[in-house]
């Protein structure tokens, strides 16, 4: 983007300083030709307060973003089944799991097992369920009874993260191409909202209920 944006009769970009940024009435004076953001909410949000010529281009949250982060990279074998689906015509569901803290896998388990019913009766759906950088979430699920064998069926795909911290399938990807995601407060909920997707959260409670 800076690169094809600077190349055309020196244009202005806007180098985001947080997530969360907007050129607003204080800088509208530099007249930005580019406003890099996360998605289309602040454009949306604000764009009135910005000068006309001022485009935005959307390009993820920057702490997501596999350029930035040497340690993320995408599964090829996840992503091929995903957009394999998504090519079909299937529309998909994303469950965050929560950060590895004893309280919350009891409603994580339930907010799984709830998503996996819900999506069971539409057979043009599937869900994808992304741990927290750790496999530490399907060991706590394993508890539920009521589950059975829920990784063995064909409308779940189970990202599985053998390197703890590693990330494998970036939320930005998995929020870009989803129809809605359900899981506990964090990140992905901010970077749902700024790419106009739906995210359903259990919170403020921390226990099951």
């Amino acid at each position: 983007i800076l690169l094809g944006a600077l190349s055309r009769d020196g244009k202005i970009v806007h180098w985001p300083l947080s997530d969360m940024d907007s050129p607003g009435v204080m800088l509208s004076y530099l007249a930005y030709d580019i406003f890099i953001a996360g998605g289309n909410y602040q454009f949306e949000a604000f764009h009135k307060t910005w000068l006309p010529e001022t485009k935005p281009a959307s390009v993820g949250m920057l702490q997501h973003d596999w350029r930035i982060h040497a340690n993320f990279d995408k599964d090829g074998s996840a992503v091929r089944e995903i957009e394999t689906r998504l090519a079909a015509g299937q529309k998909m569901a994303v469950v965050f799991g929560p950060s590895d803290l004893e309280s919350l896998w009891p409603p994580f388990s339930t907010l799984l097992e709830t998503t996996l019913e819900a999506v069971r009766r539409h057979g043009d759906w599937f869900v994808v369920v992304k741990p927290k950088l750790t496999n530490a979430a399907y060991a706590h699920v394993a508890g539920n009874e009521r589950m059975g064998d829920w990784k063995a069926r064909r409308d779940v795909i189970a990202l599985s993260y053998d390197v703890p911290g590693a990330e494998i399938c970036p939320s930005g990807y998995l929020i870009r191409h989803m129809q809605f995601a359900v899981g506990m407060t964090g990140t992905a909920v901010f970077e749902s909202l700024i790419q106009d997707k739906p995210y359903f959260v259990y919170y403020p409670v921390v226990y099951d209920t």
